[in-house]
């Protein structure tokens, strides 16, 4: 008896099962691409959100800090009490001076004089024996072409700058100030900017630096402190344009798509004497 045995030999992929194998492949790549692409886009608006509100709390931490110190003097290193804040640079720029509209986006400049008690400025420099000095405050792009808050220190004692200006807060579109005045009983009943203070220079020519329109730096029982901050990264930037506006300042209008947070406080001035 002859047992005929069929042997059925294994076939491949026809050319069917391929094309819909490979269909299948592409569908689940691209699942898997736009879930990457996402994730990645949420992280990067998440860290640029995160950096611009870092920059403008610290912004806003440091100049709280030395605002706050305007004015403040020790006796036992000089007996004459210095004025908050220091308006010397009449029509120069680079002298310190608190100005309005000298920075990036009409920012305002700010001069903080007072005696430190750990005997540096903002950048860590060191000032003559007497310690009386001011931290000078304003917005400029740095070498990366970023928005930033500078400080530098100046001597008031040698009228010389300490140091190099720095970069202190990356990403800071503008700063914009504006100065409590007290009437007689001590209470503060408006803010002006900088042009209405007394700039120390006879804008009329009568030979008197005293101008009844201004008004005096130991006026001053208080400060309106504004900040715009963004992260400073180049990163996605998918947000529409937007307008901002700081205390005084003219409206600004941004098309970079960057995120940008206002970050204010008001402080009161205690070291200022009427």
């Amino acid at each position: 008896m002859n047992i005929r045995i069929n042997i059925k030999s294994q076939a491949g992929m026809s050319v069917i099962e391929l094309m819909i194998a490979m269909t299948l492949s592409v569908i689940l790549m691209t699942g898997v691409i736009q879930i990457f692409v996402s994730t990645k886009q949420s992280y990067t608006t998440t860290d640029n959100i995160s950096r611009a509100q870092e920059n403008g709390r610290f912004a806003i931490d440091v100049l709280s800090k030395y605002a706050r110190m305007g004015g403040y003097w020790d006796y036992t290193i000089n007996d004459e009490t210095p004025a908050p804040f220091a308006t010397r640079c009449a029509a120069v720029v680079d002298l310190p001076c608190t100005r309005d509209g000298l920075g990036n986006n009409n920012s305002d400049r700010l001069a903080i004089q007072f005696a430190a008690p750990d005997n540096v400025d903002c950048n860590g420099n060191t000032p003559s024996a007497n310690r009386v000095f001011m931290n000078v405050f304003w917005v400029q792009d740095d070498d990366f072409d970023v928005s930033s808050l500078y400080c530098q220190g100046y001597d008031s004692a040698t009228d010389n700058w300490m140091g190099d200006p720095r970069p202190y807060i990356s990403g800071i579109d503008s700063l914009q100030v504006l100065y409590g005045i007290q009437d007689a009983d001590g209470s503060v009943t408006h803010y002006v900017n900088a042009t209405r203070m007394d700039n120390g220079v006879d804008d009329d020519g009568d030979g008197d630096i005293a101008d009844p329109n201004e008004f005096d730096w130991f006026e001053v029982r208080a400060v309106k402190i504004a900040v715009l901050a963004q992260s400073g990264l180049e990163g996605d930037a998918n947000y529409d344009d937007r307008t901002y506006v700081l205390l005084d300042s003219e409206p600004q209008l941004f098309t970079d798509g960057q995120a940008r947070f206002i970050f204010s406080t008001t402080l009161f001035i205690s070291n200022s004497e009427a």
